[in-house]
């Protein structure tokens, strides 16, 4: 899985490329663009919208979304 919050918002997403379903961090932990907009794909650089998962370039399919929430405690929960 991957998760990431942007102005406390989450954002969850099978650690998966729909390219050839290697994770994201195949080769490198760095999966963020620089900008912090995009997740990259290590294993041959896809490039997804952090905030929708959908493929900005060099794939076809989107990420796959995992719902998440967050319970009064502050936990990340699955569901």
């Amino acid at each position: 899985m991957i998760v990431t919050r942007i102005n406390g918002v989450i954002y969850c997403y099978v650690n998966a490329c729909p390219h050839q379903y290697l994770p994201l961090n195949y080769r490198s932990d760095s999966i963020i663009s620089s900008d912090g907009h995009r997740l990259l794909c290590s294993a041959h650089g896809a490039a997804f919208d952090i905030k929708t998962g959908n493929c900005l370039a060099g794939a076809f399919d989107n990420l796959d979304a995992i719902p998440v929430f967050e319970d009064p405690q502050g936990n990340v929960c699955i569901g």
